[in-house]
């Protein structure tokens, strides 16, 4: 929960690409820290060199997925967020610090959901525990702030796929419980990591779920070969 409002957070202070690229550090980050010291009774794999590079790939190919082609079509130094004259300086650093801490604890969920899923015998059973408690928070946090319904002036454009959201967020939080005591925490925020780039320039060449499309280039492909290569490096190990 706090993940995600993060993002909705950072969205208009920083921009969408560093939006994008600070969690994924803090992700990369932790996982490998939680691995190599065992945080949360998670299987210890010491971060050795391989694995190490492996990691530095995968924040490459991100970079290279995300920021590279705004710094071609823009040719300016901004990685597509608010530039020095709209604020300052230091206040944007504290937000794309909040932006990794919301990343390690994103990697942290995973270990975490991952260990009760041990715990209880289901990994099942841990994505229902984490859904119900965020649930419950949630439900508490709208009571507070918007207790009373209401309906936009105009009536909305509805889609099918628009119940899908909480569908495939349980599959998310189930695959996550399943994989992280299977291969290791930081294994498993890379590979999500790109199945998520992969799913995200596959809907911008599409268009898909009414997205606007936007084709995607050499570059976007280039990136996507190193994080998988950075994935194969740290699997190696």
């Amino acid at each position: 929960m706090v993940y995600l409002t993060s993002n909705i957070l950072l969205f208009p202070k920083i921009g969408s690409v560093q939006t994008v690229i600070f969690p994924v550090l803090g992700q990369i980050i932790m996982g490998l820290m939680i691995d190599n010291f065992g945080w949360f009774h998670a299987n210890v794999q010491a971060l050795t060199l391989t694995r190490g590079l492996g990691a530095l790939l995968v924040v490459g190919g991100v970079l290279i997925t995300v920021a590279l082609p705004g710094f071609v079509a823009r040719r300016t130094n901004s990685f597509g967020g608010a530039t020095h004259g709209q604020q300052n300086e230091k206040v944007l650093w504290l937000w794309r610090l909040w932006g990794v801490f919301a990343g390690m604890l994103s990697a942290s969920q995973t270990a975490i959901n991952g260990h009760l899923g041990v715990l209880l015998g289901s990994a099942i059973k841990s994505a229902f525990v984490n859904f119900s408690m965020g649930t419950l928070i949630l439900a508490v946090i709208v009571l507070v702030l918007h207790p009373h319904l209401t309906y936009a002036a105009t009536k909305p454009v509805h889609r099918w796929w628009m119940w899908l959201g909480g569908f495939i967020g349980a599959l998310y939080v189930l695959g996550n419980a399943y994989l992280a005591p299977t291969i290791g925490t930081g294994l498993a925020v890379v590979i999500v990591l790109v199945g998520l780039m992969t799913g995200s320039l596959l809907v911008d060449e599409f268009g898909w779920l009414g997205s606007r499309r936007n084709l995607v280039g050499w570059v976007q492909v280039a990136g996507l070969v190193v994080m998988i290569a950075g994935v194969a490096l740290i699997r190696l190990v």
